[in-house]
């Protein structure tokens, strides 16, 4: 019996789209069957009672909410709505008109005026659904204060009929309420358990990115050795995810000479750090295995190694993948800097003033347009110049109080600034003014900007 009810409950539930589609058609068939039941139960009592008006009624209507349920089933969804809306309905207001009032038929369209408000969605239609119903039950009201029954019932046996009637009706509605009131708490029971395990994916998640966070920091230049090789200096660093596109790497070389990039990879989070990992991977190859430590072709073989990493034989798409980056060459000794520019600018602060370094317009990667050898900039340093490297984070942040993007403009006003300042004062200025700058916006991108002061 439960595999046949369930069976009946369950046909149409392929074609259920939403949380509420699948309670609907549960419901339609469940009620279907109910109905079904019902009509059968008035059919049998009938020629018992020797009621055979009650067949007219209970025959075509049994047969209309059968088929409901098959209906569902091969995808007659919608049709099957407006069927079982409006089949009680006209089934009851027949009734009320042959039974008369005495009999009570009329309060069941207190159940079927529910009905829409129950299996549709759009107001409109569940508005004029319901007028129909209301509509139904006036004209019933009407009909029988004004016209004898046509069918009139013995007495005792019109209160009986009459007490069925009420306690029906009753028990359908405390039915609906019971199937929904069950239903939500099977859907809140599944929806918590669903919840938990989300939550649980999370952590792991989330675990294993805080993991990768330790590897990548490892990875970035130490702070030992920065402060080993750089006369004064600081980094602001601030990843918009757990881990960042943004990197920065350095290296000691020969001769005195230190090596210092500032990159910005392809995206950010996840992705992004991807990059970073593979770029300073290259990074690490090239100036410590290879020994190349000119900046310009530093980057020009960054870049072809970074092509062939994303893009090896047989693959079916290119991938335009890569890194914007500034890579200097300090030569403290010698007061000299070389340095090489993808996309990223270099800014020298001296006496107040300052020199601004356009970068080539291509990335370490595959870009629209002529490949081009990166361009080698020289420089001459002196004590109290500032180099300052930086990724488009900063600027490209939106905020203030039209929630415009900050702009280079507006940064080098910044630096400007505060130039006479020492570094570590730099940076908390600098922190400060970008979060005053966001307030309450989302980060849009990782931030990375060093200062150099030469002494």
């Amino acid at each position: 019996m439960k595999k046949i009810w369930s069976s009946f409950s369950s046909g149409g539930l392929q074609f259920a789209k939403t949380v509420h589609d699948r309670k609907t058609i549960l419901l339609i068939n469940r009620m279907s069957v109910i109905l079904t039941a019902m009509m059968l139960l008035f059919s049998l009592l009938a020629p018992i009672l020797g009621l055979w008006d009650i067949l007219l009624f209970s025959i075509p209507f049994g047969i209309i909410f059968s088929i409901i349920p098959l209906l569902q089933r091969n995808g007659w969804i919608l049709f099957s709505k407006y069927l079982f809306t409006f089949s009680p309905v006209l089934c009851i207001f027949f009734v009320c008109i042959h039974n008369g009032a005495q009999m009570g038929d009329r309060f069941f369209l207190l159940t079927t005026a529910m009905i829409p408000l129950i299996i549709f969605r759009k107001k409109l239609v569940m508005f004029l659904l319901f007028l129909f119903s209301a509509f139904a039950f006036l004209v019933v009201e009407w009909y029988q204060s004004t016209h004898e029954p046509l069918k009139k019932l013995p007495n005792e046996l019109e209160k009986q009929y009459w007490y069925f009637t009420v306690i029906s009706v009753f028990a359908l509605l405390y039915f609906v309420i019971r199937y929904f009131r069950s239903d939500n708490e099977d859907y809140e029971k599944e929806l918590e358990l669903k919840n938990d395990l989300i939550e649980e994916k999370n952590k792991d998640i989330l675990s294993s990115i805080h993991y990768a966070k330790r590897i990548q920091r490892a990875l970035l230049a130490s702070d030992t050795l920065l402060q080993n090789n750089l006369p004064e200096y600081f980094i602001l660093y601030k990843p918009k995810d757990i881990v960042s596109g943004d990197f920065y790497w350095a290296d000691e070389i020969p001769d005195g000479k230190f090596i210092l990039m500032t990159g910005d990879c392809t995206g950010h989070g996840v992705p992004g750090a991807f990059m970073s990992l593979l770029n300073i991977s290259i990074m690490h190859e090239v100036v410590i295995g290879m020994n190349t430590t000119r900046p310009d072709k530093i980057l020009n073989i960054q870049r072809e190694a970074i092509i062939m990493s994303l893009n090896p034989p047989g693959v079916a798409e290119r991938s335009k993948d890569g890194m914007d980056c500034v890579v200097c060459n300090f030569d403290f000794k010698n007061m000299k800097l070389e340095f090489a520019c993808a996309n990223n600018p270099l800014w020298i602060l001296r006496d107040g003033e300052m020199l601004t370094f356009k970068a080539d317009k291509q990335p370490i990667g595959i870009h629209e347009g002529d490949k081009k050898d990166f361009t080698l900039h020289s420089f001459d340093l002196r004590t109290g110049d500032i180099v300052y490297t930086f990724t488009d984070g900063f600027a490209d942040q939106f905020g203030g109080p039209k929630g415009k993007k900050f702009k280079y403009s507006q940064l080098k006003e910044t630096f400007l600034s505060i130039g006479n300042k020492n570094l570590n004062s730099q940076k908390d200025i600098l922190e400060k003014t970008f979060e005053e700058w966001k307030g309450n916006l989302e980060q849009v991108d990782d931030v990375l900007v060093i200062g150099v002061k030469i002494k």
